[in-house]
């Protein structure tokens, strides 16, 4: 099978890094070593990261192209959440039916689920999200920020009257409460991970610096290519700041600033990341491996807790070290057929639909021009 072409190396690969990290956080669980814990933390938490601004950015730069021209009609905007909707809906509700049919088989710890909640992606707005589907959290971030960023735009629009000058104005009103709302619960003693990280509100700034990064994108690209590179290399120095904070803390910073602002550092630095490496072209194998991984990633996400569910149900050989290798190993193995499989019967047939019922809305030189329209 041939890695499609227009396909923006460099931002595959750090989606097959993104799905790596999270699918080898929740794999290593199965080791039940205490040394592997620093580990899981950053993987799992800088695996979701990436995500975020990965999908603020190519989301941000499809939104720019439907835009473009953009007359005050809704239909554009609906066209565009449609499209999204078929992108990333039929495969959640199918992992979770998986989930619902794991809970009422007794494989999981909780005993009862609001399945309303899940379907409309309210289970984490402002309070905790429960412990049913747990990797449902991030999907409900991003589905939300689907929904607020055409609206927001919308009415920004009805203000200004000038597509860019609405987008601009839209961001900062959605960044601006994000981060409001965050700040409200780093001041207080709630758990940093269930009631800041996960709580869909107060991460959707998280997207926004990759929404804001398209945006940089656009406007100097082609005017200003040095300054845009010597931004890449500013943002990226804040990377560090996450990797050493969620394992050892950051020495000098108080704790409020850390809950506070340690997410949004992540953020800086990993789209300063992706700016960087826009240009990069990669070997052939390494293309054809990331290529395959980012498509099949959306499916990874959803699969690898349920198998890491039946691993710890049916794949328990034994304590010793080997053993546990093999067993790691089958549930990646397990992963990745599974993923390949939902990509093929679910994913796929709903891209061809959305395809062929809801053409692509963007201005026609922005969709020849997105070298990532084939990962959207």
């Amino acid at each position: 099978m041939p890695v499609q072409t227009g396909r923006n190396q460099w931002l595959d690969l750090c989606r097959a890094i993104a799905v790596t990290l999270v699918v080898l956080s929740h794999g290593f669980e199965l080791f039940h070593k205490e040394g592997l814990i620093p580990f899981q933390t950053v993987f799992g938490v800088m695996g979701v990261e990436i995500f975020f601004c990965l999908s603020g950015f190519l989301i941000g730069s499809i939104f720019i192209g439907v835009i473009h021209n953009f007359d005050g009609s809704p239909r554009v905007l609906l066209n565009f959440m449609s499209r999204r909707w078929m992108r990333t809906l039929p495969n959640y509700y199918f992992y979770l039916a998986i989930n619902l049919w794991m809970l009422w088989g007794g494989w999981l710890a909780v005993r009862q689920a609001d399945v309303a909640q899940y379907v409309v992606f309210a289970q984490n707005l402002l309070s905790p999200h429960p412990t049913f589907f747990p990797e449902a959290w991030s999907l409900a971030v991003e589905e939300v920020f689907y929904l607020l960023l055409p609206t927001t735009f919308l009415a920004a629009w009805a203000i200004v009257r000038r597509p860019m000058a609405a987008l601009i104005t839209a961001l900062l009103a959605l960044f601006c409460l994000s981060m409001a709302l965050r700040y409200n619960a780093a001041i207080t003693d709630a758990p940093w991970d269930s009631n800041i990280r996960k709580i869909a509100l107060l991460r959707l700034d998280s997207l926004m610096w990759g929404v804001m990064l398209a945006v940089a994108h656009w406007y100097m690209a082609a005017r200003q290519p040095r300054l845009l590179r010597a931004m890449g290399w500013i943002m990226v120095c804040f990377l560090p700041l996450p990797l050493i904070g969620f394992t050892t803390g950051v020495p000098g910073m108080s704790q409020v600033v850390f809950r506070f602002l340690i997410l949004t550092f992540a953020s800086i630095g990993i789209c300063g990341a992706l700016s960087l490496g826009m240009g990069l072209r990669l070997p052939g194998p390494v293309v054809s491996i990331t290529g395959r991984l980012s498509k099949w990633s959306y499916s990874m996400y959803l699969a690898n807790m349920p198998l890491y569910y039946f691993a710890l149900h049916y794949l328990e050989f034994g304590q010793a070290f080997g053993l546990r290798l093999a067993e790691f190993a089958c549930y990646l193995t397990l992963v990745i057929a599974t993923s390949v499989l939902t990509y093929s019967l679910i994913e796929r047939p709903f891209l061809a639909l959305r395809d062929r019922y809801i053409p692509d809305a963007r201005h026609k030189r922005f969709a020849a021009a997105d070298s990532t329209a084939a990962a959207r």
